[in-house]
């Protein structure tokens, strides 16, 4: 026993990491004693003993749940029952699952608890008669089990060090599949492996890719020249680098830098090859751009708008084009600061965007309006773009314009034609209200009565649900519904008693009358008012003139003004009554429900009573 020694000095150690911990579980106080005293200098691996005891069953459980560091249990099988001690190996073993801890069992009644049984059913260690355990054997199987433990714990430190590695490995490994864009293939140039990157790039799925060769994805216009140096290293199993064009299974073009090498396993044997992509896609297509901006200004320059600036914006180029629109000399303008030409309309902030987009390497595009030599504003849309060289260096801004600068004086005439056409709008709104009032000042009524009844149906039309622009409409148009009134006679109209029947006749025509008078305009306000004019005195139980429409046949533009109209004229004074009170009013919309209007509009008025009430205290008539 190399490691094996007992220790003159029978001091313990106050550290209990520097012992291995044992516990003791038997219910005779004398096995304790003797078992300690037996293992007192004992010491393994310049460690000693710390001895935990339990009397019990249950007191052995609550030790190694509270000591999740015992190294050995020394446990009797029989304490309060006959199979405690068993009963506490199956707890450690299946509740705490513990498998960690040594237990030897140890009994003084072998023939109750044959040996073949105990160690077959139960996950013991060992299993001994305390008879059986002199100080030697006992010293025997505290080491062998205190090994036991140790070994234990060293292969679980592995192993949870193996598992954190390969979580690691397999998080890399997955990080490269999103992230990089990769593939391997076969001597003959077929693909084994496509990274989740490689298959997201170029839009296919592995199942589509894996087992064809690269030729695949080439983009039709791709150099010949540079696919026969591919080729060769392929032959040769060399590493080769440079850039190629792809197609997507969409048809779009990708650029991709590659680095492609060959790859050997440990006896020099070549096994595939890897290629690394990288999309240079976009740098390809700000190459492209530049180049055609560069042969456009190199060509057109008589023609084209155009300037090119170095990082704080002082003019490095300008087309003839540009300085002639500014009224400048070039020389007067090359090595000069772009804001020589800022028309003082222009705000700081506007130019502290655009400077902040293009210094971050993108494209502005943008209106921006620029000041001549004499003072006069010039519009340009303009399309500022950073270039680049190959290496990525900048180099300059270029700005291409066109002048927009008449489209921007039609913009405005537009604007003011726009703000002529609300004045005409507007009046054409004045002059349909004041057309509405004439209609009732013949028959003596007050121009507030128009008012109200067009308050009235806005208040009906967007409870109803009606958009705002609806309901705004109807508003405007409502005051029309008499207008055909302009056609009675004075005698008929301001008639202070009852018409006869012949008068009533005469009467009911100012609805068709109405009607004619507006139907022919194209203007929307008119014709709305037209259908008002024609409907409002059509009643929901179909007894209403002039067609005698029932029910939803009315316009819902009538059914709503017919409602204003008569909540108001039975509330105001006229030639042939006086005004009625509210109650008798309301009590006539009750029974009028569903005869002469629409219940809706009927549970809406009453529903919505308060805001009737307000229009009608607003617009009081003045005598």
């Amino acid at each position: 026993m190399t490691n094996l020694t007992f220790s003159e000095n029978s001091e313990k150690k106050d550290n209990n990491q520097d012992a291995w911990k044992i516990l003791i579980a038997d219910d005779e106080v004398d096995v304790h004693i003797l078992t300690k005293a037996v293992l007192k200098n004992y010491t393994y691996k310049d460690k000693t003993l710390l001895f935990i005891s339990a009397y019990s069953g249950e007191e052995t459980i609550n030790m190694i749940k509270n000591n999740n560091d015992i190294a050995l249990v020394l446990l009797d099988v029989i304490m309060e029952d006959d199979d405690t001690g068993l009963q506490v190996v199956k707890t450690i073993r299946e509740d705490f699952n513990n498998h960690s801890i040594q237990i030897i069992l140890r009994t003084g009644q072998p023939a109750e608890m044959p040996e073949d049984d105990v160690v077959m059913k139960y996950e013991i260690n060992d299993y001994k008669e305390k008879t059986e355990l002199t100080s030697k054997k006992l010293i025997t199987s505290i080491t062998t089990a205190i090994r036991a433990y140790e070994n234990i714990l060293a292969l679980k430190s592995s192993k949870e060090e193996f598992t954190s590695l390969y979580y690691d490995l397999k998080q890399l490994m997955v990080s490269f599949d999103k992230s990089v864009i990769a593939s391997k293939v076969d001597e003959n140039g077929k693909l084994i492996y496509v990274t989740q990157a490689f298959c997201q790039n170029f839009e296919y799925t592995p199942e589509e890719l894996l087992g064809k060769t690269h030729d695949f994805l080439r983009h039709k216009k791709q150099d010949k020249t540079i696919l026969a140096g591919i080729m060769k290293s392929y032959a040769e199993k060399k590493p080769w680098e440079g850039d190629l064009m792809y197609s997507t299974k969409s048809g779009h073009t990708l650029w991709a830098h590659v680095c492609r090498f060959p790859e050997y396993d440990s006896n020099n044997k070549f096994i595939n090859f890897t290629n690394v992509f990288t999309n240079i896609t976009h740098q390809k297509k700000v190459e492209s751009l530049n180049y055609e901006l560069n042969n456009l200004l190199s060509t057109f320059d008589e023609h084209v708008i155009a300037s090119k600036t170095d990082k704080k914006g002082k003019i490095l180029y300008i087309s003839t084009a540009f300085y002639k629109m500014t009224g400048y000399d070039k020389t007067e303008l090359l090595d000069q600061n772009h804001s020589i030409l800022s028309h003082k309309d222009t705000s700081r902030e506007f130019y502290q965007n655009l400077w902040q987009t293009i210094s971050s390497g993108k494209v502005w595009r943008g209106e921006i309006k620029d000041r001549k030599k004499n003072g006069d504003a010039f519009w340009l849309y303009t399309i500022i773009t950073p270039e680049y060289d190959v290496r990525g260096n900048f180099l300059c801004y270029t700005a291409i314009s066109q002048d927009i600068t008449h489209q921007k004086y039609i913009e405005e005439a537009n604007r003011k034609i726009e703000i002529l056409n609300t004045e005409i709008e507007e009046t054409q709104k004045e002059v349909v209200f004041r057309m509405g009032s004439i209609g009732e000042s013949r028959s003596k009524e007050t121009g507030m009565h128009v008012k109200r009844v067009a308050d009235y149906s806005k208040i009906l039309a967007h409870h109803f649900g009606m958009s705002e622009k609806e309901s705004e409409l109807l508003r405007l148009a409502s005051p029309m519904h008499d207008i055909g009134k302009v056609a009675i006679p004075d005698a008929i109209l301001n008639k202070p008693g009852q018409y006869t029947p012949e008068e009533f006749e005469i009467m009911k025509t100012h609805a068709q009358i109405g009607y004619e008078m507006l139907n022919t305009s194209k203007r929307t306000i008119l014709k709305v008012a037209a259908i008002v004019a024609h409907e409002h005195q059509e009643k929901y139980d179909g007894t209403g003139y002039p067609q005698g429409l029932k029910g939803n046949n009315i316009h819902i533009y009538g059914r709503i003004t017919a409602v204003a109209d008569v909540f108001d004229a039975l509330g105001s004074d006229r030639v042939y009554k006086k005004a009625w009170k509210d109650e008798k009013i309301f009590e006539f919309f009750k029974n009028e429900r569903g005869k002469h209007f629409d219940p809706e509009l009927v549970d809406i008025f009453f529903n919505h009573l308060d805001e009737f009430l307000v229009v009608r205290d607003k617009f009081k008539d003045e005598f």
